[in-house]
């Protein structure tokens, strides 16, 4: 299943700045196919994979949205 995270970060740019390496680190060490849209089993294991985002661990994120992505 492909899914697509969106998400809009707290302006904290000093902390955005911080913890951007290892949002990237971690993206990069999944190795999933995609990265603005990513492959996962199932929505709640998208989920999951998401949860783990340092940017989300570490409360930069404001808000987001996690979806299915259906091409028709």
């Amino acid at each position: 299943m492909r899914s697509v995270h969106l998400y809009y970060m707290r302006n904290e740019p000093e902390r955005v700045q911080e913890v951007a390496p290892q949002h990237a680190e971690y993206w990069r060490d999944l190795a999933l196919p995609g990265l603005i849209t990513f492959e996962a089993e199932s929505l709640q294991k998208a989920e999951q994979l998401v949860a783990n985002d340092p940017f989300v661990t570490r409360d930069l994120v404001e808000s987001r949205s996690l979806k299915e992505w259906i091409l028709d």
